[in-house]
């Protein structure tokens, strides 16, 4: 189940690129959720951790298919920190 109902041509070269890599490091699961991830960052400009993010980066090292769709969920909008951020820190709220 590597291919979702919705995936082009570029996306799944690059997916079944990533797993021919590391199919053998990884159990299935795991590679699946790192290989998300992966499309995730790319394709979604979604942001985990930094370590998180270097991993699947360095794990994607040498896999072009050229330039990928990029989406943004809200076109024209700057993604902005919630009040509580994940690492459990406050922002400040004006009062």
């Amino acid at each position: 189940a590597y291919v979702g109902a919705i995936t082009f041509d570029k996306q799944w070269l690059a997916r079944k690129l990533f797993i021919n890599k590391h199919v053998e490091n990884y159990e299935a699961r795991d590679l699946d959720q790192l290989l998300s991830l992966w499309m995730n960052a790319d394709v979604w400009s979604s942001r985990y951790g930094p370590q998180l993010m270097q991993r699947v980066h360095d794990m994607a090292e040498g896999i072009h298919v050229g330039k990928m769709p990029s989406y943004k969920l809200v076109p024209n909008t700057e993604a902005k920190k919630r009040p509580n951020s994940s690492d459990g820190s406050k922002s400040k709220r004006a009062s």
